[in-house]
C-alpha cells in the first residue's frame, strides 16, 4: 500500500474524500505529515519522523488521523509538538501512557487532503511525480514514474520501462525539464539508465 506524503520535493500521503461521523475515519483521502517511531518516556509522549516541511507544520494543526494505513484512523487533537536534540515529540489527546504511546509505533500521523498545504511556488510534492512520462533528450518514452525513492544523497525516481524499473536520479544534471501541465519530464541524459 503506498502512503502519500505532504514534503516538498517531497512526500505527504493521499487518500479519498469520505465524511467523518466519529472518530473513526476510512477512506483514501488523507496524507501523511509524519511517522510514529518509537514512545518516549512515561506519559504518552511520540517520537516522529516527519514527512512534511517542518515542526512548524504540525505546530498549526488540530486534528491529525493515525492509523498503519489509510483503511482505518483514528482522530486526535494535538497537545503538543516539541523539537529536541533527539528529535521531534509531540503528545495527542487520549495517548496518557507509554503503554498507549507504544502500541502506535509504526502509525503515520494523516491530515484530511482538504488541509494539506500546497508547495512553495517553483516545488512539487514528491509523490505528485509518480505517473510521470519520463522521455529521454531524444524524445523517446522511456517509461512512467511507479515510486520515489528518498535517499540521503538524492531522490531517485522508480520508472517502469514495461519489463523492469530503471533507477533515474532526480537531480538537475539528469533532468532537463519537468513539465507539470504535461505530467512529464524530460531527461538530459539516459545513457546506462535504460536497456537497449
Amino acid at each position: 500500500m503506498r502512503t502519500w506524503t505532504e514534503r516538498s520535493r517531497g512526500l505527504e500521503l493521499p487518500v479519498s474524500a469520505n465524511a467523518v461521523t466519529d472518530d473513526r475515519h476510512t477512506g483514501t483521502d488523507l496524507t501523511a505529515v509524519a511517522r510514529i517511531q518509537s514512545a518516549v518516556g512515561l506519559r504518552g509522549d511520540l517520537r516522529v519522523k516527519l514527512l512534511c516541511s517542518g515542526p512548524d507544520r504540525l505546530e498549526r494543526l488540530r486534528d491529525v488521523f493515525v492509523g498503519a494505513g489509510t483503511d482505518t484512523t483514528t482522530r486526535f487533537q494535538f497537545q503538543s509538538v516539541r523539537v529536541q536534540q533527539n528529535g521531534i515529540l509531540v503528545r495527542l489527546s487520549g495517548v496518557e501512557d507509554r503503554t498507549a504511546a507504544e502500541k502506535l509505533r509504526g502509525h503515520f500521523l494523516f491530515v484530511a487532503d482538504a488541509d494539506v498545504e500546497p508547495p512553495p511556488a517553483g516545488s512539487v510534492r514528491i509523490d505528485d511525480f509518480v505517473g510521470y512520462e519520463v522521455v529521454d533528450e531524444t524524445g523517446k518514452v522511456r517509461g512512467t514514474i511507479q515510486e520515489v525513492y528518498t535517499l540521503p544523497a538524492n531522490d531517485m525516481w522508480g520508472v517502469w520501462t514495461g519489463t523492469r524499473e530503471a533507477l533515474v536520479p532526480a537531480v538537475a544534471a539528469w533532468v532537463s525539464r519537468v513539465d507539470t501541465a504535461a505530467r512529464r519530464v524530460v531527461l538530459t541524459r539516459s545513457e546506462g539508465l535504460f536497456e537497449e
